[in-house]
Parts: C-alpha cells; sequence; structure tokens
C-alpha cells in the first residue's frame, strides 16, 4: 500500500537577520553605551568638583575661625605691639594653662605668646611664587626687648641659596589682604602698642595678577570682620562696617 505525503503540511525556512540589520542593531546599542558613559564621566566630574569646592569652602572656613581666635585674644602687650601690613600681621595672644597643666603641673606654659601670619613665598625657576598661608607661634619667656617694627626675615649672607620660611599652614590659600580699623577709618598698615578696633581678613585661593586691582581678582574671595575686645571700647561696634563707605579722609578696602 503506498502512504501518500499530507498536502496540507508546507515544508518553510525560518526567516533570518540581515547583515544590515546585525550592524545597525550594534551601531544602536554603541551609542547607547556612548551616551551612558558621557554622562557617568560628567556625573564623575560634577562630584569631583562638588567635592573640591567643599574641601575648599571647609579649608576657608577653618582658617578664618583660627585668625579669629587668635585676634579675639590678643594683648596689647608694650614691647611688642601689634605690628602688620596688607598680606601680614604680628601680635601677643593671651593663652590660659591647660586644664592637665592646672592638675598635674607637669606642664610649662606661657601665657602669653607672639604669632604672626603671613604668606609663605617660595622660587621656582626665576619666579617667585606664593606657597600658601603661614603660622607661626613663639611662647614669651623672657623680657622682651624693647618693641621693634615688624620686618621681614633678613637673607642669609655668604650663601646663594633662599631663605627657607616656616612651612605653610595651608597651600589652597594664596591671597591674604588685611585692614585696619582704628575708630575713625581703615588703614592698609598698622604699628603700634595699641590694638586696632577691628580687622578685616580677605582670602582667595588664588594669587593676584601684578599690576591688578582686587576688582580684577580671578576668582572667589572671603571676607570676615573680626573684632579685638581687648581694644578700646567701641560705642557702636557696627559703625566701623560702614566707615568704609562713610569716611572721605582715610584710606577704604575696596569693595
Amino acid at each position: 500500500m503506498k502512504l501518500r505525503r499530507p498536502t496540507h503540511i508546507r515544508h518553510g525556512r525560518a526567516r533570518a537577520f540581515t547583515l544590515v540589520e546585525v550592524i545597525l542593531a550594534i551601531s544602536i546599542a554603541i551609542g547607547l553605551l556612548v551616551v551612558a558613559l558621557f554622562f557617568q564621566g560628567q556625573a564623575a566630574n560634577l562630584r569631583a568638583q562638588l567635592l573640591d569646592e567643599s574641601d575648599r569652602i571647609a579649608t576657608m572656613r577653618l582658617v578664618m575661625d583660627r585668625l579669629a581666635a587668635d585676634l579675639r585674644t590678643a594683648f596689647a602687650q608694650p614691647q611688642y605691639g601689634f605690628t602688620g601690613d596688607a598680606t601680614s600681621l604680628r601680635f601677643v595672644t593671651v593663652e590660659g594653662p591647660s586644664r592637665t597643666a592646672r592638675t598635674t603641673g607637669s606642664s610649662i606654659r606661657a601665657d602669653l605668646r607672639l604669632v604672626t601670619y603671613g604668606l609663605g613665598k617660595t622660587i621656582e625657576g626665576t619666579n617667585e611664587i606664593v606657597s600658601g598661608l603661614t603660622r607661626t607661634e613663639q611662647p614669651l619667656l623672657e623680657k622682651p626687648s624693647p618693641r621693634t617694627a615688624f620686618a621681614a626675615p633678613v637673607a642669609p649672607e655668604a650663601t646663594n641659596a633662599p631663605a627657607r620660611g616656616p612651612e605653610p599652614m595651608t597651600d589652597a590659600i594664596r591671597f591674604l589682604r588685611i585692614w585696619y580699623w582704628d575708630g575713625y577709618g581703615w588703614s592698609a598698615t598698622w604699628d603700634s602698642s595699641q590694638l586696632p578696633r577691628g580687622v578685616e581678613i580677605t582670602l582667595g585661593t588664588e594669587p593676584l595678577p601684578e599690576d591688578a586691582s582686587l576688582v580684577d581678582y580671578p576668582g572667589d574671595l572671603f571676607r570676615r570682620v573680626i573684632h579685638l575686645p581687648a581694644s578700646r571700647e567701641v560705642d557702636d561696634f557696627f559703625d566701623f562696617l560702614d566707615a568704609p563707605e562713610t569716611s572721605a579722609a582715610v584710606t577704604t578696602p575696596p569693595p
């Protein structure tokens, strides 16, 4: 008996992807991957910038707090006085003995300390650049000599090696501008046995280019006005905050 093949069953061939379709799918996948990697890189860069900005602001705040703490404990010591210019200052602070020293008596620490702030500088090639903000502290254990004007360190003799200053407390600060309030006006320098009534501190992370004014400073500035409690009594402490705009007879700090 001869069997017949069913006529309703048809043999077909499965349809495959063409080369064009494969190339198009790969191109779309690569495009999506490139876009995803681009946005991931942008997010990583933004995160790094935010972290750097946060560290910069935290550094400025810590330095400002340290400066304010030192200036608020400044003492009008007749022999050393209070001296400073636009980029440095030197004064005597009063610091009480630590709790451990009071209880055990094992640590001898002077209550008067000579504190100096300034911009450290270093030589790179033939250029002198700012290396950061420096702070030095020296206990006054002996009776000081008569007060002399605040002067920069003298370069060593008989040698061509540059004088090495103190290590900076932070290398993030490359700009410092100081103004002094005497109760009547602002001044860019101070050299007296009396304390100024207020000190304005301006900090920045970028050095100020030569022959450039503060208005053209290429960056953000952080400014704080600090009152010195040990100075003479101020009738109205907040008057000196507005004085630079109202006093025309004295030098005023830039806006």
